[in-house]
C-alpha cells in the first residue's frame, strides 16, 4: 500500500495546506500520535523532511550509501568538537527505520526519579502501563528466537552467565525476522515493526495524510498561538510550503525540534529550549578469537547485562552491556590499529566479536541553531570517561572468559585479563576512541513552567495550540533504549489532546 505522498515530486513553486492537526516528524512520537488522533476522527497531516524507503529499496547498495541516505547528515552528525557522533534517522519512520528494534519499558527507578526530581505527572509505570500495552499490541516486541542468535551474542551471554551477572534476551519489535543482520541499514525484508510498517500506514488508513520531502523551517506565531508552519520542499524547483492548522505537534526529534523553535525566534520563559541534551554515549570494544565467528550473520543485538546499570543511583555510573555487531563498515570504523596493523585486524574480520557498552552520562549538551545549520555543544565529563573505561574493563572480562586472544579498545590492544586494569579514563579522551550516541533526548523537557518547555502532557507552556511529542520532552535519561517509552507517551499525549479538543467543542468530526 502506498501511504506516502512524495512531496518532492511537486512542480508547484508554493504549496499551501490546511488541516486540523499538523504533525512535524514521522518517527516514534509523530507516527503514534498521528495514528491515535486520526483514529479519533481528526484531519491529520504528517510532514517528514526525509523520504520513504520501503523494504528492499536498499538491497544491493553499499553500507556507506545506505547510511548517507537514511541518516541525518549522512550519519556524520557530530558535536562541535568533532569527537562524538550522534546518530539519527532521517526518513519516513524516523530513527525507528534504522535502530536495532530494541524495546524496554522505563525502569521503575527511573520513573520514580522523573516524578521526584522533575515533578512530572502521569509517568509512573502504573500510569504508563495502558499506553505501553496499546503500543506493544501493534509493534509486538518479542525475544529473538535462538536460531537467529549469532555466535557474537552467544559469546556475550555465556560470559555474562559465567560471571554470574544479571542477564537477559532483548525484546525486539519484529514480526517475521530471519536474522539477516541488516537492522541498522533498515530491514531488507520489512520484518522490523518500525513506524513505516505499522503506525504510519495505520494512520493513513484512518484518514491521515503523510507527506515526505517537506522540511519545516519556521513557526509563525499569532499572539500566543501557532498560526502556521512554513518550510522548504526537497525538489529541484526549490519549492516552499506553508501549512495552517488548529493544533500543531512538533515531533522532529531531540535535535531538530529545538532547532525549529530557535530558528523561529520563539523564546520560552524557562530558557530551556535546546539545553539538557542526553545521548547515552557508547563505544564498541572488539575481541579477536582463534575460531571463525562470522558475527555479521544473525541478529546484531540480542542479549544484555544490567549488572552495572544502577538505575536511579546518582552516585554510581550506570552501564549497559550488549552483545552487538554492526556489519562490515560499522565494525571496521571501530577497529583498532593503524596501517599494516589495521590491515591485519581487518583480515581477521570473520574472527571478531564485538559488544556495545553504553552509559547513562552525567554530561548535558546544548543545541544552538543558526540560519542554515546548528551546533551541538556536548562534552563528556571526567566521571563519564571513567564510567566508559569501567564498562570496557567489564566487557574485556567477558571476552577473555570465552577464549579471546586479543581485546581491542580504541587503538589499544590487551592480551590477557590482567591487562584490563590499564584501561582508564584517559583512553576515552577525544580522538583516542570513537564515541557515539544514538538516543538524543531532553532538549525540550517536560515539567513545571519555570524550568521546562512543555507540561507533563507535551503542551508548550506559552502556546495555546502547540505540543511537542518526541524524545526532546523526556525530563531526564530513560536509562535504556527510549523508543518504546516515546511511543507510549505519544499515545498518552494524543489522548490528552483529544480530550482537550472535545471539552472545548473544537472537534469538527
Amino acid at each position: 500500500m502506498n501511504f506516502v505522498t512524495d512531496g518532492s515530486a511537486t512542480t508547484d513553486k508554493k504549496i499551501s495546506l490546511k488541516t486540523e492537526i499538523c504533525i512535524i516528524g514521522s518517527g516514534a512520537g509523530g507516527a503514534v500520535a498521528g495514528f491515535f488522533l486520526a483514529q479519533a476522527g481528526y484531519e491529520v497531516t504528517i510532514l517528514e523532511a526525509g523520504h520513504f524507503h520501503p523494504p528492499g529499496s536498499q538491497e544491493g547498495k553499499s553500507e556507506t550509501h545506505i547510511m548517507a541516505t537514511l541518516y541525518e547528515k549522512s550519519a556524520m552528525q557530530m558535536n562541535a568538537s568533532q569527537d562524538v557522533m550522534i546518530l539519527q534517522g532521517r526518513a519516513i519512520g524516523g530513527s525507528t527505520l534504522v535502530n536495532q528494534a530494541v524495546c524496554y519499558r522505563l525502569p521503575e527507578q527511573i520513573a520514580d526519579k522523573w516524578t521526584m526530581d522533575h515533578q512530572v505527572e502521569g509517568k509512573t509505570l502504573a500510569d504508563l502501563s495502558q499506553y505501553y500495552e496499546k503500543v506493544e499490541k501493534v509493534i509486538t516486541p518479542k525475544i529473538t528466537p535462538e536460531q537467529f542468535l549469532n555466535e557474537n551474542n552467544k559469546i556475550a551471554m555465556r560470559g555474562f552467565k559465567e560471571n554470574k551477572w544479571n542477564n537477559g534476551y532483548m525484546k525486539r519489535n519484529t514480526s517475521h525476522c530471519v536474522g539477516c543482520g541488516s537492522c541498522p541499514m533498515s530491514c531488507s525484508i520489512g520484518a522490523k515493526n518500525s513506524m513505516d510498517r505499522t503506525f504510519l500506514p495505520m494512520a493513513h488508513q484512518a484518514g491521515a495524510k503523510i507527506i515526505s520531502g517537506f522540511q519545516a523551517t519556521e513557526i509563525r506565531l499569532k499572539k500566543n498561538s501557532i498560526e502556521k508552519i512554513v518550510g522548504k520542499v526537497s525538489n529541484k524547483d526549490k519549492s516552499s510550503f506553508e501549512i495552517f492548522a488548529d493544533t500543531f505537534i512538533l515531533a522532529g526529534g531531540a535535535i531538530q525540534t529545538p532547532v525549529l523553535l530557535q530558528r523561529s525566534k520563539y523564546k520560552d520563559k524557562s530558557g530551556q529550549i535546546g539545553k539538557n541534551l542526553i545521548i547515552h554515549p557508547f563505544i564498541f570494544p572488539q575481541a579477536l578469537f582463534d575460531r571463525k565467528l562470522d558475527s555479521f550473520k544473525g541478529v546484531p543485538q540480542a542479549v544484555y547485562s544490567f549488572e552495572f546499570a544502577h538505575f536511579g543511583h546518582k552516585e554510581l555510573g550506570s552501564i549497559l552491556l550488549y552483545g552487538d555487531f554492526e556489519g562490515f563498515v560499522g565494525s571496521a570504523f571501530q577497529m583498532s590499529g593503524v596501517g599494516d596493523n589495521f590491515g591485519e585486524n581487518l583480515a581477521n574480520f570473520r574472527h571478531l566479536a564485538q559488544s556495545l557498552v553504553i552509559i547513562n552520562e552525567t554530561a548535558r549538551g546544548v543545541i544552538t541553531a543558526s540560519a542554515s545549520d546548528y551546533k551541538i555543544e556536548y562534552e563528556l565529563t571526567d566521571r563519564d570517561r571513567e564510567t566508559l573505561a569501567a564498562a570496557a574493563r567489564h566487557m574485556g572480562n567477558v571476552f577473555f572468559s570465552q577464549g579471546a586472544r586479543k581485546y581491542f579498545v580504541g587503538n589499544k590492544e590487551y592480551k590477557n585479563p590482567q591487562d584490563l586494569q590499564k584501561i582508564s579514563a584517559a583512553d576515552m579522551e577525544p580522538y583516542k576512541i570513537n564515541i557515539i550516541g544514538a538516543h538524543p533526548m531532553g532538549t525540550c523537557r517536560m515539567g513545571k513552567p519555570e524550568n521546562s518547555v512543555v507540561d507533563s502532557y507535551g503542551k508548550i507552556h506559552d502556546l495555546e495550540n502547540g505540543y511537542i511529542c518526541d524524545a526532546s520532552i523526556l525530563p531526564d535519561s530513560t536509562g535504556v533504549n527510549p523508543q518504546l517509552t516515546i511511543m507510549a507517551i505519544a499515545a498518552q499525549i494524543a489522548e490528552r489532546i483529544d480530550l482537550k479538543l472535545k471539552s472545548r467543542g473544537e472537534r469538527k468530526k
